[in-house]
Formats: C-alpha cells, sequence, structure tokens
C-alpha cells in the first residue's frame, strides 16, 4: 500500500450494474485487484449478500456507506427499473453533497444522454465503451488508472480533515483556511491557468525534455516534433531553447530563434525564400498547412543543412502526428538525416505536477484534483482551461494569503467550458456533420470516429478498410473535395479540422475540439442538421410480447456483435427509462428505425398495445419505404390471416422456433443477424 496511507480504512466502492454484465463486472474487479491488495479499496456487489438476509436493507445500507458508487452503464443497466429507482437518487444527491463518488463505467454502446447522471464524468476517459476498445485490457487499465486517482483524492480529503480543515456543511466547499507560509510572490489567476498560450508558472517538463535539448543543441541536424493538438509541442521547444540558453554556458552564448507558422501569409512567403536569408534556428509550426511543393521544398533543404552540418543553422519543424513518416515517405533517405519526437498525450501523472505547481502559486487546493486529471484525457492545455474555470467559479483571482480549499465541482465546470467551446466550435461543427448533403450522415460519422481516435488524426484509407459500409461516402468526400467545399462556404472551420490530402487524413487542428467532441451531444447535432439521431448506428426496432422474453433475449445476443461494432442501434422497449414518456419513445425509435423486427406469437398478435400501438406506425413506415420489417414465427398463431403475412418472415409459419431444434432455432436468429448487417452495410454504401 502507498505509505502516505498505510494503516488507514479502505474507500467503499460499490458496484451497481445488471446482472447481464456480470462477466465485464468481474474483468473490472481483476483489474482492481491491484488497488485492493495496497488497501485503497474494498469493494461490494449485491452478489455478497448472505442467504436469508434483507437484501433492501443491504444494498441501502451500502449504497449509504460507499465512498465510490460505480455504475456500469449498458443496454441492460438503463433498462432496470430498480437502478433508475430510488436508490439512484440517493447515489446521485450524495454525489451532489459531496459524500460520495458516482462514476458511470462504460460498458457496452448505447445511448445514455438521457439518463439522469449523463452529465458526470465518466470512464473510459474519452468516452469509448469498454467493448468496442481494440484490447479490452488497455480499457479496463484506463478506468483503474481513473479510480486510482479518485481514491487518491479522497484519502488526501481525509487527511485534510485531520489536519483541522473542516467541512460545516455538505453542500459548500471546505472554507476553514490552514495557515502556510506565505506564497513567495503573487500571481494572477490567468499567469497560472493558461487557456491558451505558452504557460511559465505551471510549465512541466515531458519525460524526453532533455533528449529534445540535446538534439536541439546538435549542429545542422533537422529536429521533427510531432503530434495532437493541445500537448505543448511548441511551448516544448520554445521552453527547452530558453533552457539551453540558461544552462551553465558562456555568457555570450545564445540561440537565436525566429518561429514561423504556416497559418501566417506573411510567414509563408518568407519560408519560400528561406535558404536565402537563414542564419540560426527556425521553428516551421503548423508545417502540414503549407503547400506540397513548399514542404517538398524544405526537406530538400533540411537534408542539406544535415549534410554540411552548419553549426548555426537549424531546421525545427512541428506538425502533426505522422508528420516524420510522411516526409520519410516524400524522400526516403530524410529518416536518418533528423530527430523525431512524438509528443502524444501526456501521462496523469505530469497534468498531475502540473495542476499541483498552480496549487502551489495560488496558495489553493483542489479537493478532485484526480477527476480533473481524467477529464483533461492526456492534455495539458485541457487541464489549464478546467482549472481556469474552477477557480473562476470559486472566485479565485490571484494568489491566496492562506490555503483555500477549492471545491472541485467537475460537472458545472465541464458544462461550463463546454459553453464557452461551443461558441467557439458549433457553427463548425454543425456544418461539417452535414457534410455531403442530408441522408449519407457521413460527416456524423467521421466527427465520432474522430472523437475517438488517440491523437486527433483520423486516417481515411485505413476507415475504409476497418468500416467497408463508409468506404462509397468516404470517397466521394475525398474525390469531390468536400472539405474545400467547406473551407469556402465557412473559413473559419479551416482552423479547426484540418484535411491532409496528400495522406487522406482528417486531423484536429484545435487543442479544444476533442474535448469538445467527446462531450457534444451528438443526438442533439444528428437532428440540428436533418439526420436521424441513430447517428453512426441504425436503429434496429424489436416489437414482441412480454411473455416471450426469452425470446427476445436470445436473438439479442445474436445481434449483440454487429451492435458492439456499431453497426446498429438495437432498440427494444426495456430502452425506455423509468419516468419517461413511453409513447414518445417509441414513436421516436420506429421513425429513426431502418429495421423492425416483429416477434410473433399468439400472445404477440393478442396484445391491444401492440395491435393499437405499435403496429400502425410500423405498418405506416413500411408502407412509406422507409423501414423493413422481419416476422421471425416463434409458435404457432393465426399469422396468416393478417396484414402481417405481406411481409416475408425469417422461417416458415408452418415451422415456429419452438418446434425446431436448439441448432435449428439459433441458425434462423443468426441469418436474421447476418441479414441486418449486410443490409444496413449495403444503404451506408450509397
Amino acid at each position: 500500500m502507498n505509505e502516505k496511507w498505510a494503516g488507514k480504512a479502505p474507500i467503499r466502492a460499490l458496484y451497481v450494474y445488471a446482472h447481464e454484465d456480470e462477466a465485464l463486472r468481474v474483468q473490472l474487479e481483476k483489474h482492481l485487484s491491484t488497488l485492493r491488495r495496497q488497501g485503497f479499496i474494498a469493494e461490494w456487489y449485491d452478489r455478497k449478500i448472505v442467504p436469508g438476509t434483507d437484501w433492501a436493507v443491504d444494498i441501502n445500507l451500502h449504497l449509504q456507506s460507499a465512498s465510490i458508487i460505480l455504475l456500469l452503464v449498458s443496454s441492460d443497466f438503463l433498462a432496470s427499473d430498480y437502478i433508475f429507482g430510488a436508490e439512484m437518487e440517493k447515489a446521485l444527491r450524495r454525489h451532489y453533497e459531496g459524500t460520495a463518488r458516482v462514476i458511470p463505467i462504460l460498458l457496452r454502446p448505447v445511448d445514455w444522454e438521457g439518463a439522469p447522471f449523463a452529465h458526470l464524468q465518466a470512464l473510459p476517459s474519452d468516452g469509448k465503451p469498454i467493448t468496442v476498445w481494440d484490447n479490452r485490457d488497455t480499457a479496463f487499465a484506463n478506468v483503474a488508472k481513473g479510480i486510482r486517482r479518485v481514491c487518491e483524492d479522497i484519502k488526501a480529503q481525509e487527511e485534510t480533515r485531520v489536519q483541522g480543515v473542516t467541512q460545516p456543511e455538505l453542500v459548500k466547499a471546505y472554507d476553514a483556511p490552514t495557515v502556510m507560509s506565505p506564497a513567495p510572490q503573487t500571481y494572477e489567476l490567468y499567469n497560472v491557468f493558461k487557456k491558451s498560450g505558452v504557460p511559465d508558472v505551471t510549465f512541466v517538463e515531458r519525460e524526453d525534455f532533455e533528449l529534445l535539448k540535446l538534439a536541439l543543441a546538435q549542429p545542422g541536424r533537422g529536429v521533427v516534433i510531432e503530434g495532437p493538438s493541445g500537448v505543448g509541442k511548441t511551448t516544448a521547444v520554445e521552453k527547452a531553447v530558453e533552457n539551453l540558453q540558461s544552462d551553465k554556458r558562456p555568457a555570450n552564448y545564445i540561440i537565436p530563434v525566429q518561429k514561423l507558422s504556416a497559418r501566417n501569409p506573411e510567414h509563408r512567403s518568407k519560408l519560400q525564400t528561406l535558404y536565402r536569408w537563414h542564419r540560426d534556428t527556425v521553428i516551421i509550426d503548423d508545417f502540414h498547412r503549407l503547400e506540397p511543393s513548399l514542404r517538398q521544398e524544405l526537406v530538400d533543404y533540411l537534408k542539406y543543412l544535415a549534410d554540411i552540418e552548419n553549426v548555426y543553422k537549424k531546421l525545427v519543424i512541428v506538425g502533426i502526428p505522422q508528420t516524420g513518416q510522411t516526409l520519410a515517405n516524400t524522400s526516403f533517405d530524410i529518416a536518418t538525416r533528423i530527430d523525431v519526437f512524438k509528443l502524444g498525450k501526456v501521462k496523469d501523472e505530469l497534468i498531475l505536477h502540473m495542476i499541483e505547481k498552480g496549487e502551489k502559486a495560488l496558495s489553493i487546493r483542489f479537493d478532485r484534483k484526480g477527476e480533473i486529471v481524467i477529464a483533461a484525457n492526456g492534455s495539458l492545455n485541457i487541464a489549464q482551461f478546467i482549472c481556469f474555470n474552477i477557480c473562476y467559479r470559486e472566485h479565485i483571482g490571484e494568489t491566496h494569503k492562506n490555503l483555500q480549499i477549492i471545491r472541485s465541482d467537475i460537472e458545472a465546470a465541464i458544462s461550463s467550458v463546454m459553453q464557452d467551446l461551443s461558441r467557439k466550435f458549433n457553427e463548425s461543427v454543425k456544418r461539417f456533420a452535414a457534410i455531403g448533403g442530408p441522408g449519407k450522415a457521413i460527416g456524423l460519422h467521421l466527427l465520432e470516429e474522430l472523437a475517438h481516435t488517440e491523437d486527433g488524426y483520423l486516417s481515411l484509407p485505413a476507415l475504409k478498410s476497418r468500416k467497408p459500409n463508409l468506404a462509397k461516402n468516404i470517397e466521394r468526400f475525398i474525390q469531390e473535395h468536400w472539405m474545400d467545399r467547406l473551407y469556402n462556404e465557412y473559413p473559419i472551420s479551416e482552423h479547426h479540422l484540418f484535411f491532409d490530402q496528400i495522406d487522406h487524413a482528417l486531423v484536429v487542428d484545435d487543442p479544444q475540439l476533442t474535448f469538445y467532441l467527446n462531450h457534444v451531444d451528438f443526438r442533439t447535432l444528428a437532428r440540428a442538421v436533418g439526420e436521424s439521431p441513430a447517428l453512426v448506428q441504425r436503429k434496429v426496432f424489436i416489437s414482441y410480447s412480454h411473455h416471450d422474453v426469452e425470446w427476445l433475449q436470445r436473438l439479442r445476443i445474436h445481434l449483440v456483435a454487429i451492435e458492439n461494432d456499431s453497426i446498429i442501434d438495437l432498440w427494444d422497449d426495456t430502452k425506455i427509462a423509468a419516468g419517461a414518456q413511453w409513447k414518445q419513445e417509441i414513436t421516436e425509435a420506429i421513425n429513426t428505425a431502418s429495421i423492425a423486427i416483429l416477434l410473433i406469437s399468439a400472445d404477440f398478435l393478442a396484445s391491444d398495445f401492440i395491435r393499437e400501438n405499435e403496429l400502425p406506425m410500423l405498418l405506416s413506415a413500411a408502407e412509406t419505404g422507409g423501414l423493413t420489417i422481419i416476422p421471425i414465427i416463434l409458435s404457432p398463431s393465426v399469422f396468416m390471416h393478417t396484414q402481417l403475412s405481406m411481409f416475408q418472415a425469417a422461417n416458415s409459419p408452418s415451422k415456429p422456433l419452438i418446434g425446431m431444434s436448439l441448432a435449428e432455432s439459433e441458425a434462423v436468429l443468426s441469418k436474421v443477424a447476418v441479414f441486418i448487417a449486410k443490409k444496413l452495410a449495403t444503404e451506408e454504401a450509397r
């Protein structure tokens, strides 16, 4: 166990989940084993209830005593009436009061934006459900790391209380000051946590910072710094040069540096004649935005400098991910003449260090800084933005004389940040989402894919291979120059999204856009551009009698693979949340469905609810050509004497599933799943 917390009681953690997700809960429990062995947490879930115990009392007891409440989110979780009852209200109340932390854990793809906990910071930290990750162990490790951060926050708060800092009321921030040594100087908030520009007070050195300094000091040899926006590429270069100049060197030693940006028209013109006036170190920022011909000229010049090892002339290229590889593809012999630094998302420890430097400068302490780290998701820029917002909300404008404990309302801070970012990105994102015209939703597809990339770099050729159903529209996106049209119609969007015409890659070119995409309501965005809220997924509506729920569960098992691959958005009435307007929910589900599956039985045909509410809408949608209806005959009935008999059933009415062997019935359900996947892939490719 962490020596600092040795001898302290473990933090109580409660799993709230649907039993259908038991296997995933067990996997998460395994990944939390280190925290358990170190004495950080002690977990509990309802399977531990001793037979004969009043289970409701036992669950309520643990709900009231747990410091961390983990909500394992899936379609089955959202369909549970029990989970959405009084227990959820108690959990959220404790979260708002500050006596517990409620953390949604996204297990499987599901639309959870209307859930009462949808505004809470979820894990994994990029909002991508665990089952969608290429490597589930990596996803679970991300979740475990986030939970560790929350545990550290809770332990730190306990230590603070022991030292005399009290919390007068549950809903108020800690406000009893702890006397400490006066801060060496007074800082303004905007100089500590900077929303843009190069930070001084809170600058932190990356692990490869010393190697970068050595590369910059080496005569002639080119340096390439690549990575997503917001990871501090330009800051790293400027600070490295500054450090070189302040190291123990002769007093007259100085590295003349000139920074040029490809975004600046004057700078681009100047770069065209670089070889004529170049005398010092030149940093070319946003290299990817230069014209291909100029890029090639600069690559040739970079090779020349490396060959002659000029003591004074140095070229530093700063660009997007894969810049080094792109240069190598352009010129095969450049690889041995440059040093490439790949600056991806930073480690949580580095963000934490940055936050702590800010705390020291302002003489404050965030009570939930671990959750700030989770929300930042590897971006120093976003962490700065969130910290600034939290301090501003708590009226921290400059350094305090005494230590001030800051209540970190992460959800409110993210909401405020999203309001700011919406003014900046909303129009660009809406226009991109509508790209290609109505009915295709290719813009929505690409935005969702981009939001879940590790580095804000989306290779369209790779996406075509991974999702062939998108190939035709992606090819149109490239060949018909849809991005050029967008830039012409709305030039500001060029500052947010960049399209590499050489590598056919879509790149986030603003550090805050990825954060915005990870928190934007895509259902609302879809409606705003006239697309189906089903987004990347396509809705499959299942109509059934509750007497046949076992067949529903069997069918869902066959469809889960294509659901997890985001090919479909599976919907049945178990997804209606408690308290929701059921008729509105069903109407919207049918209106956005491409396929409806009817589980036919005598109970189905006898249901007044199905006959009076669902079937009229389904038949109307089918008549207009927007819906394909697939009956599956479960048991003997008068199906052939109803108007539903006009639709081709998956199996013959004379051979209902109930009369088949297990293998035969499974083959029918599998055939339906394959048909749905192929049909929707064909529709997407049109």
